[in-house]
């Protein structure tokens, strides 16, 4: 998950995704509060006061963030209606595109009811099958899915499986 800082959630405890620009100018990710320990550590003036800074929002991002949850069964259906909104941009490869489109798109109609339904895993179950399908998509030594849709997906699917945990764990 993503907050306004731009940075990733994991959902582990003191585990953040923040960017951070070594003194060689390299972007890379600080994932824990033990790696901002040891980037102070080593380094440069202003490599040490840039890691402080980061590490600090990282302690209020830390206090002041939750995932977001959802309130609503209706939250959760939005979310799926986004990854079918976003299926029907996507440009699809291979022999039988519309066909692979349908399956994909089946998967969704699928996690929707189940939705409806109350089989919150149920629905969950489909979801994880979109995203595999996706993948496997995108992984084929001819890919039928580009890596940036195949991302697009993943990211709204991922969206809708955490929002629907999220009425598991309310409920």
């Amino acid at each position: 998950m993503q907050d306004v800082f731009g940075s990733s959630w994991t959902g582990k405890s003191n585990h953040f995704v923040y960017p951070y620009i070594s003194s060689s100018k390299q972007v890379f990710a600080i994932t824990d509060l033990h790696q901002v320990s040891q980037e102070l550590a080593k380094g440069d003036t202003m490599k040490k006061l840039t890691t402080l800074v980061l590490m600090i929002i990282v302690l209020a991002a830390g206090f002041f963030y939750s995932p977001a949850r959802a309130e609503t069964i209706s939250d959760c259906q939005a979310l799926i209606d986004q990854t079918s909104s976003d299926l029907a941009g996507v440009t699809i490869g291979g022999n039988n595109p519309g066909q692979t489109r349908a399956s994909l798109q089946s998967k969704l109609a699928g996690a929707s009811t189940k939705l409806d339904e109350g089989k919150y895993q149920d629905a969950i179950d489909k979801l994880v099958d979109f995203r595999t399908s996706v993948e496997k998509l995108a992984a084929a030594p001819k890919p039928k899915i580009s890596p940036e849709d195949a991302a697009l997906l993943i990211t709204d699917v991922n969206n809708a499986i955490a929002c629907i945990q999220s009425l598991i764990v309310e409920g």
